[in-house]
């Protein structure tokens, strides 16, 4: 398989001159199969970015979430400008800095969960850029947890934010490039837009089946087994659960200083879901929540991936705690993502409904059918914008 920064590599000039006025959205995941970076394919071939952009995280994937990022200056004489400040504002480049542009290289590394906030980045560029006559191209990488595997419900309009941008399943399926493609038709942005395709792309397979390397794209995302349990852990982000930042296992872990793991890993093991295992532990996160406290907890072990359904695993799991635990467990009041006035789990489910009724504690049954309802009539949707077979 090639990625699209492989082609890139050896067509460099097929796609660019020294003329073109070029920005680059990358950080240290944004390098071919040969390790090589973006900036320095293009630098190697003569032609010097006006500026590189980096999305939350940093250029080099240093910062925590929701950390205002204080980028270094440049890179090799190229000025690096953050998309990760401190506002709304600070998530688009300024038009002092979009007029000395005439073409933007996108190359991110997207993990295929809604919650993941780089192709949020790329929307909110793209947006910016719209009617400027910039172009974009994206230089297209594998969905590592699969491109056919589709779960969840979609963001309803007053619930859309930086971790729902668009109205698309929490795992969407889409390569970076596809989402490029749906974010200009769906959204009206009509950017011109060129995808530079992976080249040997098999949709049902995941990444470790193409590639024996893994570049962290975030300092919380490890390991492709990380990623695979992304869509359950990171709603653990919305509660006062601890999702495992702090420890070397995030999102695979998560627990409170409530929890009682023994109790809690039989009550989630009996409700008999597919390619799960629920490991009683104690852990100690290093910062985050619950920085320095030994606290209960489950390691989620994945026994069958394919059969795996982390974002219905995430509902049936705060559903549990509820249950068992009552008002122990809280859902986040504090700004989240920018947004104020909404609580966060109700942005990362898309909606209020899934909370009200874990909150009412309706049967768990009847919760995960509402999201495979919605998640059904959005698969033809999202297959719409497939561009690999």
């Amino acid at each position: 398989m090639k990625i699209g920064t492989d082609i890139l590599t050896a067509r460099v000039k097929q796609y660019l001159n020294k003329k073109h006025r070029i920005a680059l959205l990358c950080n240290q995941a944004s390098v071919n199969s040969k390790f090589e970076h973006i900036a320095d394919i293009l630098i190697n071939n003569k032609i010097k970015p006006t500026y590189i952009f980096s999305p939350e995280h940093g250029l080099y994937g240093v910062f925590q979430d929701m950390i205002k990022v204080k980028e270094i200056n440049q890179y090799r004489g190229i000025p690096v400008i953050s998309l990760y400040g401190d506002s709304i504002e600070s998530l688009a480049p300024g038009e002092n800095i979009l007029k000395n542009v005439d073409t933007i290289i996108i190359d991110l590394f997207d993990i295929g969960t809604r919650f993941y906030t780089f192709a949020a980045t790329m929307f909110l560029l793209m947006k910016k850029a719209s009617g400027k006559e910039i172009r974009f191209i994206i230089c297209d990488r594998p969905n590592p947890i699969g491109g056919q595997q589709i779960e969840g419900n979609g963001v309803e309009d007053k619930f859309k934010s930086f971790v729902g941008i668009a109205n698309i399943p929490v795992r969407h399926s889409l390569t970076i490039g596809e989402l490029a493609i749906f974010f200009n038709e769906v959204e009206n942005i009509n950017v011109p837009l060129t995808i530079i395709k992976i080249c040997g792309y098999d949709r049902n397979r995941y990444l470790d089946t193409y590639s024996n390397f893994f570049i962290p794209p975030s300092p919380n995302m490890p390991s492709l087994n990380t990623a695979i349990v992304y869509p359950m852990g990171c709603l653990f982000e919305g509660t006062n659960i601890s999702e495992g930042r702090g420890t070397t296992r995030p999102f695979e872990l998560f627990g409170a200083d409530f929890i009682d793991p023994f109790v809690l890993s039989k009550e989630l093991n009996k409700l008999g879901l597919e390619g799960v295992f629920f490991r009683p532990t104690f852990f100690m996160p290093k910062f985050h929540k619950y920085a320095d406290k030994t606290i209960g907890g489950i390691f989620v072990h994945i026994t069958e991936r394919k059969k795996f359904r982390p974002y219905t695993t995430g509902i049936s799991i705060l559903h549990t705690i509820r249950k068992i635990y009552g008002e122990q467990l809280k859902w986040r009041e504090e700004p989240y993502e920018f947004v104020s006035d909404r609580l966060a789990i109700d942005l990362l489910f898309g909606n209020d409904k899934i909370r009200n009724m874990i909150d009412k504690q309706i049967n768990l049954k009847t919760i995960v059918d509402f999201v495979k309802t919605e998640e059904a009539t959005m698969v033809k949707e999202i297959k719409k914008f497939y561009i690999y077979e």
